[in-house]
């Protein structure tokens, strides 16, 4: 063939149309400079093949898989490498065409099918390199992210050197505020649905909190670590949205740890929220429960010997009348109001009064004085966590 184009000129228009067109294709990913060899390599291959009109070999083609190798260690998504790839077919054929006289064939064997074919072939060369860096790199960033969610939790020291492997390897800021989610599963759960849920719950916690999100593995929970930049919302009310918005399977029990200051500091935070867990999974109202809510029920767990003499000796009696118990619990829940508790029990206001007396005598203790209630609300606490 006589068709002999500008390599260089037609390598710095394609540069041009795909330069901070296609998302990844921009110095946020990697410098311009990286893109006019592989895309004069694409050009030189397909002007050979046009004129030896043969098709390319696999050693032709090895610059793609370079080139996919490469993109998928810079993070450009795949869409945009195909897309780049394509629009150089789409350059050079619409200029061989308009220098080409007489009509182009598209037949078989043809330099319109060569040309087309060649660009099928490198295609799906940087597809396949691609998918296979990428998968590679996206194994070896699990195993770190479960190595490193792993260590924190386990309260060991981490020394600079292995947080500056962990920030490079995994884009985190090691230096900045974490809070700890700790996911308890139900028995018997789909491992696909649970990796399903996970992935809406990142989602759903990155976009929020503007986070970086990392998920671990322990023996008995998912731990989930919520990076996030200094100055950044941790209230609760948007973090139990996010984890309610996930849609995590029925039957899961989520605890959320307090604030730390950096990664370095997260393992009370861990076990914060895998206590917290704990008795999310004993509560039936609400799945998710905060570590500062559940305090109470943290210092009964501590000294259980005690918790046990206290409930026994503050709410002795009351096990064989549970009209009493009922009326104790809407008590306590109505802010020490009679007249509500009638209503919520659907009973007179004498029947109220007459079951406060027969409380006292049962027990000991007056629940219409502030201290024997929030004594006998604790007792009652223990007895929840007891099941």
């Amino acid at each position: 063939m006589s068709y002999t184009p500008d390599l260089d000129a037609m390598t710095k228009l394609i540069t041009q149309k795909v330069w901070n067109e296609y998302p990844g294709y921009s110095s946020d990913f990697f410098d311009q400079a990286e893109l006019t060899p592989s895309t004069r390599s694409n050009l030189a291959l397909a002007l050979r093949v046009l004129q030896e009109e043969t098709p390319p070999t696999y050693e032709d083609l090895s610059h793609a898989r370079s080139v996919g190798a490469m993109r998928a260690r810079q993070l450009v998504p795949l869409e945009s490498v195909i897309q780049a790839f394509r629009l150089t077919e789409r350059v050079l054929m619409l200029d061989l065409f308009a220098n080409t006289s007489g009509v182009i064939d598209f037949r078989p064997g043809t330099v319109a099918d060569l040309l087309t074919s060649t660009f099928d072939a490198l295609t799906q060369q940087v597809i396949n390199s691609y998918r296979e860096t990428f998968t590679a790199a996206e194994g070896a960033a699990r195993a770190a992210e479960n190595q490193l969610v792993s260590t924190v939790a386990s309260g060991l020291t981490l020394n600079d050197a292995e947080l500056e492997d962990w920030r490079r390897l995994l884009s985190v800021d090691v230096d900045s505020p974490v809070v700890s989610l700790a996911i308890m599963w139900p028995a018997g759960v789909d491992q696909l649905e649970t990796q399903r849920a996970l992935r809406r719950l990142k989602s759903r916690l990155e976009v929020s909190k503007r986070a970086r999100v990392l998920t671990g593995s322990l023996a008995d929970a998912t731990l989930v670590l919520v990076v996030t930049p200094e100055g950044r919302d941790h209230a609760d009310v948007s973090l139990r949205a996010a984890i309610e918005d996930a849609q995590l399977p029925d039957g899961c029990a989520v605890g959320v740890g307090q604030k730390s200051e950096s990664l370095r500091s997260a393992s009370m935070g861990c076990q914060q929220s895998m206590d917290a867990a704990k008795i999310a999974g004993i509560r039936l109202s609400g799945r998710v429960v905060f570590y500062h809510e559940v305090l109470i029920e943290m210092l009964l767990q501590a000294r259980p010997q005690l918790s046990a003499i206290l409930a026994a000796s503050r709410l002795h009696g009351l096990d064989s009348n549970p009209q009493l118990r009922e009326t104790l619990e809407s008590l306590i829940e109505n802010n020490l109001s009679q007249a509500r508790v009638a209503r919520d029990l659907y009973v007179h206001i004498n029947t109220v009064a007459n079951r406060v007396r027969r409380i006292n005598e049962l027990t000991g203790f007056d629940p219409l004085n502030l201290t024997d209630l929030i004594e006998m609300a604790v007792a009652l606490r223990w007895e929840k966590l007891q099941g």
